[in-house]
């Protein structure tokens, strides 16, 4: 293996590889079961020689790189509310870690300078973790009060926002941005907030090359709906407004059409964040974010298109593709309960590979949901005030057909969720529920059942 030149050009200059990138290189000298030995020679400057030397020998002392993210593992330990409920606890925390370790023996890499005490190195370290827990504070993730009790050690708890941060995996810079979202808060809004998200908005490359091909795409009617900055002759200039053009691009079930290197980006790390917001939407009682968000997050995972696209809905189903579901939609009139009423041969003739995975689906679309909602006016309230508001039951149920009998066995190998959302008009969320297909067509009551009050 030959590595010519220790640098590459990242981002507008040139930067060397991590160690991690040179090992691995390294690592392909030699052919296995051939070759008992391999040889690696990396071309560098004369001064950078012996780094290399004692990296390829393994002679390279590790550092931590514990600082560069201490408010996550802070935020981590605070959530998980097992050890770390105090500021003095957080403190006894880091001297358990390799960064301390590290500290004594070579403080200049951390940015102190050498001959310090004992003592003062490890105030140091403690004065770095109460910055750090006052950043998170600053910042909405967790609480701090002062105790008396514990000789000025201030407790602290995980809030909303440190808890979810730390559950999803989610970076503490995106997590500020979700308080920024209001009740009516649309799709465009949360398409916005997550491509300036640090996940995909700093985790994205604007190259020289990309501008004209995305420029092309924000042009296109057919390929997004929101184009950057409300305008089909605006240009891609930021990292953000890229990943504002794929996420559609990948919402809508194109392909990424020379940005498939994206896609695990966008699927992995942007379907992380949305659970997360969907998670805080919840909570905060907003039901504008929630079903974007909800909606969105279907899109991103899939592939299969926009949710109100014709074809969504079938392709949706085990073993239809883009021109399988074309099909279905332009036989059954886009309607999924004409689809669960068509023949075999039909649906063999339209879907002939995947007639075999569609058999249950058309059962179970004749035996199909339906929602039915009673309104009625509560009574006037004990303090002799006026009418106590609307009392709303909610009921989910199947309606069985005669001709298609639903066995507790197909009822039982539905494997599909669903939420159902109920909000008034100025975007207050008034239910939200977690519901799944099965449990609502095997329930003993025979429907699911909730009520709430609206004042």
């Amino acid at each position: 293996v030959v590595l010519c030149n220790p640098c590459r050009y990242i981002a507008g200059g040139f930067k060397e590889y991590s160690q991690m990138d040179v090992l691995q290189m390294a690592g392909r000298a030699g052919r296995p079961q051939f070759d008992t030995s391999g040889t690696c020679v990396v071309m560098c400057r004369a001064e950078q020689s012996q780094v290399y030397r004692k990296m390829l020998a393994g002679e390279c002392t590790i550092e931590s790189e514990l600082q560069k993210q201490l408010p996550a593992h802070l935020n981590s330990e605070i959530a998980s509310q097992l050890y770390m409920s105090s500021t003095e606890a957080a403190a006894q925390w880091l001297r358990a870690t390799y960064l301390f370790a590290r500290v004594r023996k070579n403080p200049a890499r951390y940015g102190i300078v050498r001959g310090l005490a004992e003592s003062e190195l490890e105030g140091r370290l403690v004065a770095l973790c109460a910055n750090k827990l006052r950043e998170l504070a600053d910042s909405g993730m967790i609480e701090m009060t002062d105790d008396p009790a514990r000789g000025g050690a201030a407790r602290v708890r995980p809030r909303n926002l440190g808890y979810l941060m730390a559950r999803f995996c989610v970076e503490m810079e995106t997590m500020t941005l979700f308080p920024q979202l209001s009740a009516t808060a649309s799709l465009p809004d949360v398409l916005s907030l997550l491509s300036t998200s640090k996940e995909l908005g700093g985790g994205l490359a604007l190259r020289t090359i990309d501008k004209k091909p995305l420029a092309a795409i924000n042009a296109s009617e057919e390929k997004i709906r929101f184009p950057i900055d409300g305008s089909r002759k605006s240009k891609c200039k930021t990292p953000a407004s890229k990943a504002f053009l794929l996420l559609q691009l990948r919402a809508s079930g194109a392909p990424l059409e020379g940005f498939d290197d994206t896609r695990i980006l966008m699927q992995e790390k942007g379907c992380r964040v949305l659970r997360a917001m969907i998670e805080y939407a919840e909570s905060a009682g907003l039901s504008g974010p929630l079903c974007a968000a909800v909606r969105l997050h279907k899109s991103l995972s899939s592939g299969a298109g926009w949710h109100d696209a014709p074809t969504a809905a079938f392709r949706q189903f085990t073993g239809v593709g883009a021109q399988t579901a074309a099909r279905l939609s332009e036989a059954s009139q886009g309607s999924l309960q004409a689809f669960g009423q068509l023949t075999s041969l039909r649906v063999d003739q339209v879907a002939p590979r995947a007639s075999s995975h569609l058999a249950e689906a058309r059962t179970l679309l004749r035996s199909e949901l339906r929602l039915v909602a009673d309104v009625e006016r509560a009574g006037p309230s004990r303090e002799g005030g006026g009418g106590g508001g609307l009392r709303v039951s909610i009921r989910v149920g199947p309606v069985s057909s005669p001709t298609a009998p639903l066995t507790p066995a197909l009822a039982g190998s539905v494997r599909s969720r669903w939420r159902l959302v109920i909000a008034d008009y100025e975007g207050r969320l008034l239910l939200s529920r977690k519901l799944s297909t099965a449990e609502a067509l095997s329930s003993p009551a025979g429907a699911l059942a909730f009520s709430f009050s609206v004042p």
